[in-house]
C-alpha cells in the first residue's frame, strides 16, 4: 500500500517539477533568471497562488497578524492531534481486548504427524476444510516438527478429514490428539525449538523411538531439526544372529527387542537379506528401505526435541563410531566413554604426542592436563591414554573384565597386558594360578599391591626388574591362605559387619601378635566400603564361624597368633612333666584305637591300663630322662608294635565317606542338615587345599564351606534315574557310571551300570559293566543338554537289555 505524501511536500515536489520543465524549455536563457523565474518575493505573486500558500515562518515578525494566526492553527493542530491519538488508542486497547481467548472460542488442538510433512498436511486441511468441519484455522510453526495445531470444534467431521489427511499419525485408539488448555492458547504463537543441540559436529542423545539413548553426531542443521548419524541397529540382522527358543513360553504381553548396534556392510547385508542396497556416488553412500547409510553409519532425521546434548558415550558405541572412518567422525571431539574413569591427579600420556601430564580437569569431551615440561594442554578422550608402567597392581573397574586385578606386563596401543592371580576350588589344580589378560589401559586403576607372605621377591619387583615370574606351584605352596576371606567382626565399634581380608600384620601389641586390615561391606555416604584395622581375636570366618587358624593354617610361622603358641607350649610342658607320656601314634590319631596294636603287644602293657581312657599309660620302663620340648612328639623307649595288614587298612579308611580323596573335584548331589540347613539338597565338591580335605559348594558365586557330618550322598533311584552317576563305595570308587537297566534278587536291587568315560566335555561309553546296589552310587549333577546328548548314546544299550 503506498503511503499518502504530505501537502508541503507535494508543493516542494510541484515545484521541482516546474523548475525541471523550465529549464528544458528555456535551456538559452540567463542562469539568473531562471534563478528570478523560480523565485519571486513580490507581494502580488503571493496573492496569485492564493490564501492555500502558508506564508514562510522566517518572514513572521512577532508584531506581525500573521504569526497570531499561524501560531494559533499551530496550537488548535496539535489539540486535535493528541485527541486523535487518545481515541486510536481506545479503539487498539478495544480490539486487544476482543482477541483475547474467551469461552465461546473454539477449542486449539494439536495432532501428531510425521516429521516434515506438516505444511501439507495443513494445505490438504485448508484445501479440503467446509462449514461442517468447523475449522476455523490451521497452523504450524516452522520450527516445531511433528505437531500440526487446529483451531476447531474436534467433530466428528474433522475426525474424519484427518484420518484421510497424509501424514497424520493414526494409533488403535485414532487420531493422536491432545487438546490445549485455554492458559497456552496464545503461547502457541510464540512458541521456539530448543536448537541448543543444534550444532554441526556436536554429539547428542536420541531421546525417542528405536534409537532412544543412542548417541550420534549433527552432520545437517534444517529449520525443523537436524540429521544425525548414528550406529544402526537393524532388526533384519538381528534376526539372523538369534538362536531358536523351542521352550521358551510365550508371554501375555508381546515386547519387542531392540536390535544390537552393528555398521553396515552391503555385502553381508545382500548376503542376508537379499536385496541389494542402492549405491550412491560414492561406495561408502547407499540407500535401502527409505534408510541411508553412510561410512557403515545410518542417518537420521529428528526435531529439536527429539535430542539432547550428549555428555558420554557408551566404549561398544564409540569403538564402532571410530571404526566406521567417516570424515566428520574424525574431526570432531568424542565424549567421555561411560567406562572411563579419570581423576584429578591421574597420570597420563598424549597419544598424539607421546607426552606424559597429569590430569588438571574433566569435561564432557575434553580432558586439562598439565604437562610434565610445563603447561597445560587441553585434549580429547580420544587423544589420552592413562599412564601405567610394568609391576603396577592393577584393578579392572568396567567392562568385560569388570573385578579383574592383576600386575602389568606390558602396555601396546592403549591394551594392557596384565596378569591375574586366580583362586578357583572347583577346578582341578585347585589353588593359585596366573591368567595373562588383555585390557583397555583405561579400564584400569592403579592400587596398592596386595600382602602375600612368599619367599619370592614380589611380582611387582620382577616385573620392574625384569626378572622371570615364579611358577604357579611354588605361588601355591607360599601363598597366605586368609587374604580374601569374607570374615565378620565379632567385637568392638564394627561388630556384627561383614568384611573381607585385606592385608596380615604379624609382631603387633595384641595378645595374638596379629592385626588383620579388612574392608567393610557396609555402604556408608561419607566412606563407602571403608578399610579398617582389626585384631585377629575379633573376627571369624563368615561361612564356618572358625578362627582364621582353624579354618586355614598358614605355612609360614609368622602368622601364627603367639596365644594359640603360647597354649601349645603349655600343653607340651605339662606333658613332658606327666609320667605317662604319649607313644608317638598318639599325636598321629584323633583318638586311642586298641585295634593298632597286635594281641602281643596288649600283653604286653601294664595290666592297669584302661583300654578305654583318653590317655592310655604304657608298661613302665626307663624313659629319657631329657625329653626336648621343642620336638614335635615325645619319644619313650618303648617301640610300637607294627599294625597288621587288616588294621592297616581300618586306619587309612575316612571318618566319613566323602572324604575319599577319590571323590576329589567330582560334583555330587548331596543332603545337608546342620545349622541353616534343613534337609537342604546342594551340589558339593571335595577338593584339597594344601593337603587338607574341604567340602565347599558354592552360593552367589560365593564358596562356602560345609562340614562332614551335616553331609549325606543323595542315592539314586534304581528303577528310572539315568543321569550320571558316582560310585562312592569299593574298589570303583570315584568312576562315573549310567543306569542301562536294574534287577531284584532277594528283596535288594541291582542297577547294572556301564562306566563312562570323560574327556573335558566329551563322553564315551567304555566296555566296563557293573552291578552295584544304590547305597554305592551317588547322583552327580549335569546340565540337561548334556543329560539329553548322554541319552541318545545310552539308548541302544538300553534296548537291547
Amino acid at each position: 500500500m503506498s503511503r499518502e505524501v504530505p501537502i508541503a511536500v507535494r508543493r516542494f515536489l510541484d515545484l521541482e517539477a516546474e523548475v525541471d520543465n523550465d529549464g528544458l524549455d528555456g535551456y538559452e536563457d540567463d542562469e539568473q533568471d531562471s534563478i528570478d523565474g523560480f523565485i519571486d518575493n513580490d507581494e502580488n505573486s503571493q496573492q496569485e497562488h492564493g490564501s492555500n500558500v502558508r506564508p514562510l515562518f522566517s518572514t513572521l515578525r512577532n508584531d506581525d497578524a500573521a504569526f497570531e494566526d499561524a501560531l494559533e492553527k499551530i496550537t488548535a493542530r496539535l489539540r486535535n492531534k493528541s485527541l486523535r491519538e487518545r481515541v486510536d488508542a481506545t479503539y487498539a486497547f478495544d480490539e486487544m481486548v476482543s482477541r483475547l481467548p474467551c469461552e465461546s472460542d473454539c477449542p486449539i488442538w494439536r495432532v501428531k504427524c510425521l516429521t516434515g510433512a506438516e505444511e501439507s498436511a495443513i494445505l490438504f486441511l485448508l484445501d479440503k476444510a467446509s462449514s461442517k468441519h468447523e475449522l476455523n484455522s490451521a497452523f504450524t510453526p516452522g520450527s516445531i516438527r511433528g505437531w500440526v495445531y487446529l483451531e476447531c470444534t474436534m467433530n466428528h467431521a474433522i475426525v474424519a478429514l484427518l484420518k484421510e489427511t497424509p501424514g497424520i499419525i493414526q494409533t488403535r485408539g485414532g487420531v493422536h490428539r491432545q487438546n490445549i488448555s485455554a492458559s497456552d492458547w496464545i503461547r502457541t504463537l510464540t512458541m521456539k525449538s530448543d536448537s541448543s543441540a543444534a550444532q554441526q559436529g556436536k554429539w547428542v542423545q536420541v531421546r525417542k523411538g528405536v534409537y532412544k539413548g543412542n548417541v550420534g553426531v549433527v552432520v545437517n542443521v534444517e529449520v525443523w531439526g537436524v540429521e544425525v548419524l548414528l550406529v544402526p541397529r537393524l532388526r533384519s540382522l538381528q534376526s539372523s544372529f538369534s538362536e531358536p527358543t523351542f521352550s521358551k513360553v510365550p508371554s501375555k504381553r508381546k515386547r519387542k527387542t531392540i536390535p544390537n548396534m552393528a555398521l553396515f556392510d552391503p555385502v553381508y547385508f545382500t548376503h542376508i537379506v537379499g536385496p541389494k542396497p542402492e549405491q550412491q556416488d560414492s561406495n561408502q553412500y547407499y540407500t535401502f528401505a527409505g534408510h541411508h547409510f553412510e561410512y557403515g553409519l545410518i542417518r537420521k532425521k529428528y526435531d529439536f526435541h527429539s535430542i539432547s546434548i550428549a555428555t558420554c558415550i557408551r566404549l561398544e558405541g564409540l569403538s564402532l563410531f571410530l571404526q566406521s572412518n567417516h570424515p566428520i567422525i574424525l574431526d570432531t571431539d568424542v565424549p567421555r566413554p561411560v567406562e572411563w574413569e579419570f581423576e584429578v591427579g591421574e597420570p597420563v600420556v598424549i597419544r598424539s604426542s607421546n607426552q606424559e601430564g597429569v590430569v588438571l580437569a574433566v569435561g564432557d569431551d575434553f580432558a586439562e592436563v598439565e604437562l610434565v615440561n610445563g603447561g597445560h594442554i587441553r585434549v580429547s578422550w580420544s587423544d589420552i591414554y592413562k599412564c601405567f608402567k610394568p609391576g603396577d597392581f592393577v584393578f579392572a573397574m568396567n567392562g568385560e573384565r569388570s573385578g579383574s586385578s592383576g600386575w602389568v606386563i606390558t602396555v601396546k596401543q592403549g591394551i594392557a597386558h596384565i596378569i591375574e592371580k586366580t583362586v578357583n576350588d572347583m577346578k582341578d589344580d585347585c589353588g593359585q594360578a596366573l591368567d595373562q589378560l588383555e585390557i583397555h589401559i583405561n579400564l584400569l586403576k592403579l592400587q596398592l599391591e596386595p600382602f602375600v607372605q612368599t619367599s619370592h621377591l614380589p611380582i611387582s619387583d620382577r616385573l620392574a626388574s625384569g626378572l622371570p615370574l615364579p611358577d604357579g606351584g611354588s605361588l601355591r605352596a607360599d601363598k597366605t591362605l586368609w587374604f580374601g576371606l569374607h570374615v565378620t567382626i565379632t567385637r568392638g565399634p564394627f561388630k556384627g559387619f561383614y568384611a573381607t581380608v585385606k592385608n596380615v600384620l604379624a609382631n603387633q601389641t595384641t595378645s595374638s601378635g596379629l592385626k588383620v586390615e579388612v574392608q567393610l561391606s557396609h555402604i556408608s555416604g561419607s566412606r563407602p566400603f571403608p578399610q579398617e584395622l582389626v585384631d585377629y581375636d575379633n573376627i571369624i570366618e563368615s561361612s564356618s564361624l572358625l578362627k582364621l587358624y582353624d579354618f586355614e593354617q598358614p605355612r609360614n610361622t609368622l602368622f601364627m597368633p603367639k596365644n594359640l603358641l603360647a597354649a601349645q607350649s603349655i600343653t607340651l610342658t605339662s606333658r613332658s612333666h606327666s609320667s605317662t607320656p604319649f607313644p608317638d601314634i598318639a599325636l598321629s590319631t584323633p583318638a586311642w584305637n586298641t585295634s593298632f596294636y597286635t594281641p602281643s603287644a596288649l600283653a604286653s602293657l601294664s595290666p592297669a591300663w584302661d583300654p578305654s581312657s583318653c590317655t592310655p599309660v604304657v608298661a613302665s620302663t626307663s624313659f629319657s630322662p631329657a625329653w626336648d620340648p621343642s620336638s614335635s612328639t615325645p619319644t619313650s623307649h618303648l617301640s610300637c608294635p607294627s599294625p597288621n595288614p587288616s588294621t592297616s587298612a581300618t586306619q587309612n579308611t575316612p571318618i566319613h565317606p566323602i572324604l575319599d580323596r577319590r571323590l576329589l573335584n567330582i560334583s555330587l548331589e548331596v543332603i545337608v542338615n546342620g545349622p541353616g540347613y534343613n534337609n537342604k539338597q546342594l551340589t558339593a565338591t571335595l577338593i584339597d587345599l594344601d593337603g587338607r580335605l574341604s567340602i565347599r559348594y558354592l552360593s552367589y558365586r560365593t564358596s562356602k564351606v560345609l562340614q562332614s557330618e551335616w553331609v549325606s550322598f543323595k542315592n539314586p533311584t534304581a528303577t528310572r534315574d539315568n543321569g550320571l552317576l558316582v560310585v562312592i563305595k569299593g574298589e570303583h570308587c570315584g568312576k562315573l557310571v549310567r543306569r542301562i537297566y536294574h534287577r531284584k534278587h532277594a528283596d535288594q536291587v541291582y542297577v547294572i551300570l556301564a562306566v563312562v568315560v570323560k574327556v573335558g566335555e566329551t563322553e564315551r561309553i567304555s566296555n566296563e559293566r557293573l552291578e552295584l546296589e544304590v547305597d554305592c552310587l551317588c547322583v552327580r549333577y549335569e546340565e540337561s543338554a548334556q543329560r539329553k546328548a548322554a541319552d541318545l548314546l545310552m539308548a541302544p544299550l538300553r534296548r537291547a537289555k
